[in-house]
């Protein structure tokens, strides 16, 4: 089927403004060169895997993301300068993206991001990661072993309520992670596991009575490593937290 669909490409002919569904595996392992590959808005269903390992210059959905929101792994192993999503797409799907190398990739609209998202993938663009305004969950392995990410920073996520396990972990090559405000988001086992640089807690944080000493701690140090440096931005600390303070500060927590 494969070596059909890339004659057929190679011909110059341009089938899918004629189909309603790519089916499964459709253009698997297809290398396209230097030539776009553009989904048009009459596909109404693209079935799993239909992209794993095609390499091609863009890769352009023009249909809308409900064709491609119960895909799984439909991407997977895509080589590409760049991807456009649908302009209505919120939500990534389970391992869409994973294992793959892209230049560029805008996801500023996107909402969620689901289990292994990324896992073990170079998104060129994500060197330096912006989450999304509008991000409310950052699914399980959803960035593990992304290794080019340098930074990221959440910083601006205000609605961001999870970071499921293990999101960010093994990223070899991460430095920083600014965090909006901890005290609302649920951040799971091991989410920065293996990370050893500062993380950045720029939203506000209050040490107060209700927080123990021990357990506050030893929750934060659990999320990453004993080493990671922990830093708040906007910190108050209310009456008995001066005690917690001082304890935390022999573990690698700072306030500035």
């Amino acid at each position: 089927m494969q070596e059909f669909v890339k004659f057929i490409l190679d011909a110059g002919v341009d089938f899918l403004p004629h189909m309603s569904t790519i089916p499964y595996e459709l253009f698997y392992g297809l290398d396209l060169g230097n030539r776009d590959l553009i989904i048009p808005d009459n596909i109404e269903q693209v079935n799993g895997r239909a992209f794993v390992g095609v390499k091609c210059n863009r890769l352009i959905f023009n249909c809308k993301s409900n064709a491609i929101e119960t895909s799984l792994g439909v991407c997977e192993d895509l080589v590409a300068n760049e991807v456009i999503l649908p302009s209505d797409m919120r939500f990534l799907k389970k391992g869409m993206f994973c294992y793959a190398e892209i230049g560029k990739l805008d996801i500023s609209n996107i909402e969620e991001i689901d289990y292994e998202m990324f896992y073990n993938s170079n998104i060129k663009s994500f060197d330096n990661f912006v989450g999304p305004q509008k991000l409310t969950k950052i699914g399980e392995d959803a960035f593990t072993r992304c290794h080019n990410i340098q930074s990221v920073d959440l910083s601006k996520c205000e609605n961001l309520q999870r970071i499921d396990d293990y999101a960010f972990s093994g990223c070899e090559g991460l430095k920083e992670i600014y965090l909006p405000d901890i005290s609302l988001i649920e951040i799971g086992i091991g989410a920065f596991q293996k990370f050893k640089g500062k993380i950045i807690v720029a939203g506000p944080y209050i040490f107060d009575d209700s927080q123990s000493q021990e357990d506050i701690a030893d929750t934060l140090q659990e999320l990453a490593e004993k080493e990671t440096i922990w830093i708040f931005t906007d910190a108050t600390i209310k009456g008995t937290g001066e005690r917690l303070w001082q304890e935390m500060k022999k573990k690698n927590f700072m306030i500035l």
